[in-house]
C-alpha cells in the first residue's frame, strides 16, 4: 500500500472509531433500551454501509430480535435457536463470523432476498454472550476485516449499555417486544 492510500485509509479508519467513541460517551448516560437500540443501529449503519441488520438478545436458548432494519417481518420472527444458522454459530461459539458470499456458506439463513455478504458478532457482556448483531449486504464482499473489528468495538459499547441499571428496568416493561427502525435512520 503506498503511503498516500495509508494515509487515507488511517483517516478514514480513524473517523469510524471516534464515531464509535462517541457512541460510548452517548451510551454512558442514561438511556432506555429503545434509544440505545436506535442509536447503536444509526452509528453502525453509518460506518458500515449496510443494507440491513437485527439485533437479537439471547434469551434462554433461543435469540430474540430486539432491532431491526431492512428486514420483512416474517425475518424479524423467526425464533434463531443458539447453533443454528451464522448467527447461532457466533453466539454458540462466541466468535465473530465474516462472509464474503453468503451463497458459499451452508449456514446461512435467508432472512432478506438477495443478501450476499454478511457480518455476525456475538454482543458479549465480560465474558457472558448475551445477544449478537448481525448486519448483511446486498453485494458480495461489502464487508472486510476493518468492519469486522468495528463491529466488534461497536457491539462492546452496545453491551455495557444494554446492561447498565436503567436498560435493565427499561427492559423489564418492554418485554423484548420486537420492533423495526424505519428505513430513514
Amino acid at each position: 500500500m503506498n503511503k498516500k492510500i495509508r494515509v487515507l485509509y488511517n483517516r478514514s479508519m480513524k473517523k469510524k472509531l471516534n464515531k464509535i467513541s462517541m457512541l460510548g460517551d452517548y451510551l454512558a448516560a442514561d438511556r432506555t433500551e429503545k434509544q440505545v437500540l436506535d442509536m447503536v443501529m444509526i452509528v453502525a449503519r453509518d460506518i458500515l454501509g449496510f443494507n440491513h441488520a437485527i439485533f437479537r438478545k439471547l434469551t434462554g436458548n433461543e435469540l430474540v430480535t430486539v432491532a431491526a432494519y431492512g428486514f420483512p417481518r416474517e425475518a424479524i420472527d423467526i425464533p434463531i435457536e443458539v447453533g443454528e444458522g451464522v448467527t447461532g454459530f457466533a453466539v454458540a461459539n462466541a466468535v465473530s463470523v465474516l462472509i464474503p458470499d453468503t451463497t458459499k456458506d451452508d449456514r446461512f439463513i435467508t432472512g432478506v432476498e438477495n443478501c450476499r455478504s454478511e457480518l455476525c458478532v456475538p454482543v458479549k457482556y465480560g465474558n457472558e454472550v448475551i445477544g449478537s448483531i448481525n448486519v448483511e449486504h446486498d453485494q458480495p464482499a461489502w464487508f472486510g476485516d476493518e468492519d469486522l473489528l468495528l463491529l466488534e468495538h461497536l457491539s462492546t459499547q452496545f453491551a455495557s449499555a444494554l446492561e447498565c441499571p436503567t436498560c435493565q428496568a427499561s427492559q423489564n416493561s418492554f418485554l423484548f417486544h420486537s420492533y423495526s427502525i424505519a428505513k430513514t435512520c
